[in-house]
Order: C-alpha cells, then structure tokens, then sequence
C-alpha cells in the first residue's frame, strides 16, 4: 500500500493518481481532512471513474454530497 498523502508529497500523488485509481481516492481523503470538499470530491470522481473503481470513493463521494 502506498504512503499516506501529505503537503510534501501530494504532487507525487498527483502524478500516480494518473495510474492508480487507489492514489486518486487517497488524494480525496486528504483534501477531506483539510475540509476542501469540492476537491475532495473532484478527486473521489477520479477515483470511480477510473479502472478499476475504488468502492471506497463511491461511498465517500456520496457522504460528500
């Protein structure tokens, strides 16, 4: 499993989130913490838009909205 995203690391994360499906949603877990929720949601749309979709982020998109 990869490392948690922080300020130091998050244009990394951005990079794989690209790739991984998995990243996206870990992104919108931290711009949710930071309580940036239309981020947090561009990044949760990402994640089930992608291949494979992360359950995880359909059920975080919809406790976003």
């Amino acid at each position: 499993m990869s490392a948690t995203v922080t300020e130091s690391n998050l244009k990394q994360k951005e990079i794989e989130a690209k790739k991984n499906t998995f990243v996206a949603y870990e992104i919108g877990e931290y711009y949710y913490s930071l309580g940036d929720y239309p981020k947090s949601v561009e990044w949760y749309e990402h994640a089930v838009s992608g291949v494979p979709v992360v359950p995880l982020a359909l059920y975080a998109l919809g406790y976003a909205c």
